[in-house]
């Protein structure tokens, strides 16, 4: 069976997030994985409520930088830092 990932970074559970968690669960013909970002120590209605619906759900805690590793072994980097309330530097 095929897997799907979707990423979503929200902690929220508002309309986006209920249509995907529905869908998910509704899938017959994928294996949906979710992945969300959460602050560490903090709890997330989206991931609560996928995991309510039995959706396999990944909980990725935010950090000051993310490495990432295709398959073929090429690795990115991305760092960044708050600069205040509303705004992140990458």
């Amino acid at each position: 069976m095929t897997r799907v990932l979707h990423l979503r970074n929200s902690d929220r559970f508002g309309g986006p997030e209920r249509l995907i968690v529905e869908q998910a669960a509704r899938a017959r013909r994928t294996r949906p994985v979710v992945a969300t970002f959460a602050r560490p120590g903090a709890t997330s209605a989206f991931a609560e409520a996928l995991a309510a619906r039995g959706v396999e759900t990944v909980v990725i805690p935010q950090a000051g930088s993310y490495e990432l590793t295709a398959p073929n072994g090429k690795t990115a980097t991305l760092s960044f830092k708050r600069i205040d309330a509303d705004t992140i530097e990458a």
